[in-house]
C-alpha cells in the first residue's frame, strides 16, 4: 500500500472515530407533546409511578391547560405482583411548574357548549343514531378526531332537573357554533359544576337548618364568582340562584 494510501484510509479512519464520538455525546432531545388538557382535578409529582406526599409537586385542575412535555413508559407492579407499564405524560403548568401524571387523564382538546341542542351521534356519520342532544354548559374532551366529526366525553355543569347530565363517548361536529374553545371558560363551567354539586346536597338535606345555610353560602359565593366573571355563563349562575331562592347581590 502506498504511503499516499496510507495517509488516506489514517484519514477516513479518524473521521469516522470523531463520527462515532459526536453521536455518543448527543443527547436524545425530548419531543415536545404539545398542549393537553387536563380530564379533572389531579396532583402533580415529581416522578412517575409515585403518589409519595414529599414527590407531590402540585394540582392540575380539570379542564387547565398544560404543556406536554414527553411521553414516559413507567413499569411498575399491581395488586397480584405482575409487571405494568404506565404511560405517564411529563409536562409543565402555566406557571411553569414540571411534573407527571398519567398520560391517559389528558386530552387534546376541551371544547365547551355555549347553547343547546347539537346532536351527540354514536358513530362519525349523519346517518349514525343518537344518543341524545349538547347541552348549554357542558364541556367535552376530545378523544379522537376522524373528518368533520370528534369522539368525545361531554359532562354537565349546570343543574338540570336535580341532576347533571354527560354524554360519554359520543361523536360530535367540533365546527358548530354553538361550540367554543376559549379556554377561559373553564373557570366558569368548573365553578358552576360545583355549585350544582352543591345544590343537589342541599336538596337532599330536610332537617338540617344549620347544614342548609352551610350549602346555600357555598352556592352562593361560587355563583357570585361566575356572575362577576360576565362571561357568556353570567345567566346560567344567576338563574341557578334565583330557582333556589339564593340572593347573589348581598
Amino acid at each position: 500500500m502506498g504511503i499516499g494510501n496510507k495517509i488516506l484510509t489514517a484519514s477516513v479512519f479518524a473521521a469516522l472515530l470523531v463520527l462515532i464520538a459526536c453521536k455518543k455525546e448527543e443527547a436524545p432531545v425530548p419531543q415536545i407533546v404539545g398542549t393537553k388538557y387536563s380530564g379533572f382535578d389531579q396532583s402533580i409529582y415529581k416522578k412517575p409511578g409515585t403518589t409519595n406526599k414529599a414527590e407531590f409537586v402540585t394540582t392540575v385542575y380539570g379542564m387547565e391547560e398544560v404543556t406536554g412535555l414527553e411521553i414516559v413508559n413507567h413499569e411498575g407492579l399491581d395488586a397480584k405482583g405482575n409487571k405494568t407499564v404506565t404511560e405517564y405524560l411529563k409536562l409543565k403548568t402555566v406557571d411553569n411548574k414540571e411534573g407527571y401524571a398519567p398520560s391517559k387523564n389528558f386530552f387534546e382538546a376541551v371544547l365547551f357548549a355555549v347553547g343547546d341542542g347539537d346532536q351527540a351521534f354514536v358513530k362519525n356519520s349523519l346517518t349514525s343514531p343518537t344518543k341524545g342532544k349538547l347541552e348549554r354548559g357542558m364541556y367535552c374532551f376530545e378523544i379522537e378526531t376522524n373528518g368533520d366529526f370528534a369522539k368525545v366525553n361531554c359532562y354537565g355543569s349546570i343543574l338540570k332537573s336535580g341532576k347533571l347530565n354527560n354524554l360519554l363517548g359520543v361523536w360530535i361536529q367540533p365546527n358548530s357554533p354553538t361550540l367554543s374553545r376559549d379556554p377561559l371558560l373553564g373557570d366558569s363551567l368548573r365553578n358552576l359544576k360545583a355549585a350544582s354539586g352543591t345544590l343537589i346536597e342541599l336538596a337532599k338535606v330536610t332537617d338540617d337548618t344549620a347544614k342548609q345555610d352551610k350549602l346555600k353560602a357555598e352556592a352562593i359565593k361560587t355563583l357570585k364568582t361566575v356572575a362577576e366573571k360576565g362571561d357568556q355563563f353570567q345567566d346560567d349562575a344567576n338563574t341557578l340562584a334565583t330557582e333556589f331562592g339564593l340572593s347573589l347581590t348581598e
